[in-house]
């Protein structure tokens, strides 16, 4: 910013738009998750739908949690190990690519706000349903031309996908972000 005289709007460079907690909330009642279950959270930022999940599910669930931001996994870190205080859980944050992880079906529940721009969230949803064990379920924030009209090859497959599993979409309200 000194050397140019423009300032770097990190959450746009990073694509960090973090889930509100009304929204949170209804992500996590879509999963179904529950006690016992092994949830994946590919992209948690700040720890919206990990603590959305804790505050729903009351008990013992097992949280792993991606992001690329170490700033974010600190906050993350912050807020989610306070809320766990004198409670059963188990939330590994792991600050990494989730697109460089290995996939691994075993996962119960997959909950995700992936970044959008240039079909990105498309990517990462298509990675992350390779972690769904067969039964599970995956819910994603997603930036609405991939059900509404898709335009590129990879929306078109990614409709594709989503009708063979008996997916649905479900808009966001107006305003969210």
């Amino acid at each position: 910013a000194v050397e140019t005289g423009k300032a770097t709007n990190m959450r746009a460079a990073l694509q960090a738009y973090y889930t509100p907690s009304a929204l949170a909330r209804r992500v996590v009642e879509l999963s179904g998750v529950k006690s016992g279950d092994r949830v994946l959270e590919p992209s948690v930022g700040e720890g919206a739908l990990a603590a959305a999940i804790l505050d729903a599910v009351k008990s013992d669930v097992t949280i792993i949690a991606y992001e690329t931001d170490a700033v974010a996994v600190a906050k993350c870190a912050t807020r989610i190990y306070g809320q766990l205080h004198g409670r059963f859980g188990n939330v590994d944050l792991v600050c990494r690519d989730f697109l460089d992880v290995e996939p691994d079906p075993t996962y119960d529940v997959v909950v995700m706000n992936p970044p959008f721009t240039g079909d990105a969230d498309v990517r990462h949803v298509t990675h992350a349903w390779q972690f769904v064990r067969p039964g599970g379920t995956l819910v994603a924030i997603m930036w609405p031309a991939w059900h509404r009209s898709p335009s590129t090859a990879a929306q078109r497959a990614f409709a594709d996908l989503v009708r063979s599993v008996g997916g649905e979409a479900e808009d966001v309200p107006a305003g969210t972000f």
